[in-house]
């Protein structure tokens, strides 16, 4: 007779280091999540997408995780609103702006984490970390274009007298992602 029986505990979080929680503290300027306006959530959610997209595209065997199948359908989402608003973008240049992936990917969080009122950096970090290893691994090529037009626009925006200094997301990745490795204690990483 089961009448008694209790639903056995979820598991117990990660106790690794989280590359996307360690960004998110340092896009929010070590402010609690929960203190952020939504719109300073999203920032901070889509700046640190961007530096995970840019190093698992990068070095794809950075995050050695297997996706999720949840994961894997949240990349795909990413991939349909990048596909949409890229061709958007090109139909009607004077009314659309582009949306960047890790755009798509921080007002999905955000909202989500917003609505069920659990604003939590931890959760959040390894929900980016895990969509966006997905995004940048499973749809290799449309992070491909979409970093090449990135560079175009970054190259477009830098100062005159730096030219050839242009951000990277490929190179803000990796540096970001050995800071991260070089600051979480060894052991917390090695056990993720």
């Amino acid at each position: 007779m089961r009448l008694f029986r209790r639903a056995a505990p979820p598991p117990p979080a990660p106790s690794r280091a989280v590359f996307g929680e360690w960004l998110l503290e340092r896009f929010s300027v070590q402010r609690e999540v929960t203190a952020l306006t939504f719109a300073e959530l999203e920032r901070a959610i889509a700046n640190a997408a961007s530096v995970v997209i840019g190093s698992a595209y990068a070095a794809p065997g950075a995050f050695a995780a297997e996706p999720s199948p949840q994961e894997q359908d949240e990349a795909r989402l990413v991939a349909r609103h990048t596909a949409d608003g890229f061709k958007a973008a090109l139909q009607d240049r004077k009314h659309t702006v582009i949306c960047w992936p890790w755009e798509h990917l921080a007002t999905r969080l955000a909202w989500t984490a917003t609505r069920a009122g659990t604003v939590d950096r931890r959760a959040l970090g390894l929900a980016l970390e895990g969509i966006g290893a997905a995004y940048a691994t499973l749809h290799h090529d449309q992070v491909a274009s979409v970093i090449e037009v990135w560079d175009r626009v970054a190259q477009g925006l830098a100062a005159p007298d730096q030219a050839g200094t242009s951000p990277d997301l490929r190179v803000m990745g990796l540096t970001m992602l050995a800071a991260f490795r070089a600051t979480a204690a060894p052991e917390a990483i090695a056990a993720g």
